[in-house]
């Protein structure tokens, strides 16, 4: 199986979050000061992550509740259905 990024994303959450490693992946990566656009952000919790460079995170996704979840975490959303 090819080892890429997304590869085991949802098996290893740890405490609520992705794994560590692919988060400091994100945030190297992003970097400071940016606009950034999250897909799919589900409840938030990346972009939360991301917001705390000094970053202005939007974010969308289709599901009601994560919509709120993120919300409340400081997220700038959207819903489309």
């Amino acid at each position: 199986m090819k080892n890429n990024f997304y590869s085991g994303l949802h098996d290893t959450r740890e405490s609520g979050g992705y794994d560590k490693d692919k988060i400091s992946f994100l945030i190297h990566e992003v970097g400071q000061g940016k606009k950034i656009l999250d897909v799919a952000c589900n409840d938030g919790y990346v972009s939360e992550i991301l917001k705390t460079n000094n970053n202005d995170v939007y974010g969308f996704d289709i599901v009601p509740n994560n919509i709120l979840t993120a919300k409340k975490r400081g997220i700038k959303m959207k819903y489309f259905n």
